[in-house]
């Protein structure tokens, strides 16, 4: 419902299915670079996709976030830094090797 409020697209991973959700993440006093770099190095999970989107505010990470989204079947373990609102494209990043 909230995805079709802000004008989300239907098919969008925020709507959530058996096989696949998506959330936008923020922690509060830690910087999104580290959340971002934990994910895609250290965390060990099993994401398909995360991405560190950066707003429009060049000052501070106020309308910042991380993406991040997980598919059932055949995650790709991929990473990004890109813009929110799609105002640009995104630059992969590296990723550690899943570890089971």
């Amino acid at each position: 419902m909230l995805n079709h409020l802000i004008g989300g697209a239907i098919q969008s991973y925020h709507v959530a299915t058996p096989d696949h959700c998506a959330a936008d993440i923020e922690i509060p006093g830690m910087p999104l670079q580290e959340v971002f770099d934990w994910l895609r190095l250290d965390s060990g999970l099993l994401f398909d996709t995360i991405i560190l989107e950066r707003g429009r505010g060049k000052v501070s990470e106020n309308d910042d976030c991380v993406h991040i989204q997980y598919r059932k079947h055949y995650p790709r373990l991929l990473a990004f830094k890109g813009l929110t609102h799609g105002r640009g494209h995104y630059v992969p990043e590296g990723v550690a090797a899943y570890r089971s």
